[in-house]
């Protein structure tokens, strides 16, 4: 008789279990993102919200009946496109899915095709749901055209993007949105492993008056619950915040006693206001392997551009130079994406991830540090508070007056011939209007600051005629016959520096450093 082998191994095999998809909604400003979620929650949301518009970040979670049961579905609702990619340049993969709303009597407008390119460097699948098909004269060729010339094609033009027609407004077709979600959802395979410890992504945080600090959370795994103890680590291993659960709330706002992966809650007992875009757990981590034991997601490298470009030939991690366009106007910025593609691209590869008409805005800031990319403009005044905020989130930016410099800094940096340096962070101008003679016959500037801020300390050049012919340090500021630290926009007062000039006025001050 021969005796049957038993395998006494046990298995480590983690088994996988499917989980609810988390979904975005983005697109223009009035197409109705807002109401399209108020269709699907039954709820009156909008109504209470100033103006129509978004005020805050909020995810609520709905239940769809199915032939297999009933299945729930994460919502986020973003008030605008830096929202969502301030959370992923934090290195938060928070977005299954992206819900892209045009509107059928509007088409394409400038901020969906910004919500087109902030969903492709996320990796994320876009759904396009044509809103407002209630319309009289709509014509949803025409969008679908619009669309494909961003990548969008349709299925039923032998594309793979599913476009959904419905009525927000009306509720028509909500339930076949819901259908394809579920039906992305289940191609993507979206699982987790239940045995993975807890964390989750904080998706908007504030103070209240009366209950402290209070945030809004989506688990990504694990499960969290009422008097447990949680963290938040940087990705340097540094714990900075920490907290006791004292209260988890429902996106019903009802009191719950834990919450799991894909559910939105709000929780309090953090012992201060967190960051958007970190990750919460509940263990210290000190170090980011074990970061990366526990959230793979998050333990990416943060890499600033510093980092990224270096101080040699300029070299991505994917041999790819990628750029932020904006210009004046959109025959300048044609022209402009229309020359840059026809660069030789010998050692590296040009990938323009968005190109606009206006300022720069922090949209733009954002969408480039979480992408590593360049910022580059055409003829476009950028104010100092703007430039302190690329300074702030390690993005490089330059303006270009005339347009075959810009093409020609382009072509030397696809060739390894230059390295990008970083822009100069100026924090604020002002305008002498006139000029005095304090003691020891020092000069004093009587100035109105223009942009941004004027600090004791900081450093300062002084423009003629926009040439350089001073620098040196703020020694001291007066404002109505009293020293201060600082003058703000619009503010006048008079100031003095470390080295001795004789200003002019008219003479234009910048802060810099």
């Amino acid at each position: 008789m021969v005796k049957k082998k038993i395998n006494t191994k046990k298995t480590t095999e983690n088994i996988l279990v499917t989980r609810p998809p988390i979904v975005t909604v983005m697109g223009h400003v009035d197409h109705g993102k807002t109401t399209l979620l108020d269709a699907i929650r039954k709820t009156r949301i909008q109504q209470k919200e100033t103006g129509g518009m978004t005020q805050s970040i909020g995810a609520y979670q709905v239940n769809v009946k199915t032939k297999e049961g009933v299945k729930p579905i994460t919502f986020i609702d973003t008030p605008g496109h830096a929202a969502f990619t301030a959370m992923r340049s934090r290195g938060a993969k928070t977005t299954d899915i992206v819900v892209l709303v045009v509107a059928a009597n509007d088409g394409v407008m400038p901020q969906t095709i910004e919500a087109i390119d902030h969903a492709k460097q996320a990796g994320v699948p876009i759904i396009v749901a044509v809103n407002k098909i209630d319309l009289p004269d709509i014509n949803i060729d025409k969008i679908k055209d619009q669309l494909s010339k961003y990548d969008l094609l349709p299925e039923d033009w032998g594309g793979k993007t599913i476009f959904v027609p419905l009525s927000a407004k009306s509720g028509k077709n909500i339930e076949g949105l819901l259908e394809m979600i579920l039906l992305l959802a289940e191609m993507e395979e979206l699982k987790y492993d239940p045995k993975t410890p807890f964390s989750a992504v904080i998706i908007e945080s504030y103070l209240d008056s009366k209950r402290g600090p209070v945030a809004d959370i989506v688990v990504k795994s694990g499960l969290l619950k009422r008097g447990e103890e949680v963290w938040i680590n940087d990705l340097s291993g540094k714990n900075f915040i920490s907290g006791k659960i004292k209260g988890i709330i429902d996106d019903h706002g009802l009191q719950v006693s834990e919450a799991g992966v894909s559910m939105p809650v709000e929780i309090l007992g953090l012992k201060s206001v967190v960051p958007v875009g970190e990750y919460l757990y509940k263990d210290k981590i000190e170090k980011v392997l074990e970061i990366s034991q526990i959230n793979p997601e998050s333990a990416k490298k943060k890499v600033s551009l510093e980092d990224f470009f270096g101080d040699t030939t300029i070299k991505n991690v994917e041999e790819e130079l990628k750029l932020i366009l904006k210009s004046e106007s959109q025959g300048t910025l044609e022209a402009l994406v229309q020359s840059l593609q026809k660069l030789s691209q010998d050692k590296m590869k040009l990938s323009i991830i968005h190109a606009g008409t206006g300022p720069v805005t922090e949209s733009d800031i954002l969408l480039a540090k979480a992408s590593h990319a360049y910022v580059f403009s055409f003829r476009l005044k950028q104010g100092a508070e703007m430039v302190s905020f690329a300074n702030n989130e390690d993005v490089l930016f330059e303006n270009y007056e005339v347009i075959y410099k810009l093409i020609e800094e382009v072509e030397r940096l696809l060739k390894g011939e230059e390295k990008l340096k970083r822009i100069e962070n100026i924090f604020g101008k002002a305008e002498v209007k006139a000029v005095f003679i304090g003691t020891k016959n020092r000069k004093i500037a009587g100035i109105k600051v223009t942009e941004g801020f004027l600090k004791k300390g900081k450093r300062i050049r002084i423009m003629r005629q926009e040439e350089n012919v001073h620098e040196s340090k703020i020694r001291l500021i007066k404002h109505l016959k009293n020293n201060v630290d600082e003058l703000k926009k619009g503010m006048e007062g008079g100031i003095t520096l470390e080295s001795d000039f004789n200003f002019e006025v008219s003479d234009i001050l910048e802060s810099f450093s």
